[in-house]
């Protein structure tokens, strides 16, 4: 089992003489089967002349956006654009005709605008180029304003190339 960064500095038995990076995985839930792991990094710096250790929170890294546990996007820069996409259907901007895609490495996210008796929704399709199968997710306005706002804050806590 994965120790957690707030389990790690509970422990009495750290010693570390010289600078070490401790890195602990964490995945957060969005909404509607989506969510975001990130990798949090704690700088230990230890001292030879006595047992104290001085942690230094660096920015967490960020890992992967994932529906259902399995990702999609691997890129910080490819989940930004994801959360405008998402964003600009919630506050409006987003074209009622066009469809927004955004190519990576190992799929194509598509966000179109579907009206489903009287009520806007964003319509999100993902095919991979791997064995994985494509998949739909359907998100109201105030879905997307939900997912945005969360996803937003936890990009903007990461690490930007």
């Amino acid at each position: 089992m994965t120790e957690t960064l707030q389990e790690f500095l509970q422990r009495t038995d750290i010693f570390f003489p010289e600078r070490q990076i401790k890195e602990f995985p964490r995945v957060i839930d969005l909404e509607k089967g989506l969510s975001v792991s990130i990798v949090q990094r704690l700088e230990i710096v230890g001292s030879t002349s006595s047992r104290t250790v001085r942690p230094g929170y660096m920015k967490p890294l960020f890992g992967t956006l994932s529906f259902e546990r399995v990702p999609f996007i691997r890129n910080i820069k490819d989940a930004i654009r994801f959360r405008e996409m998402i964003g600009g259907f919630a506050s409006k901007v987003l074209s009622t005709k066009e469809l927004v895609r955004i190519i990576t490495n190992s799929s194509t996210v598509t966000g179109s605008y579907l009206s489903e008796e009287g009520i806007p929704y964003l319509d999100i399709s993902v095919e991979t180029s791997e064995e994985q199968q494509p998949w739909t997710l359907r998100l109201d306005r105030y879905e997307c304003r939900v997912i945005s706002s969360i996803l937003g804050r936890i990009l903007g806590e990461c690490e930007f190339p």
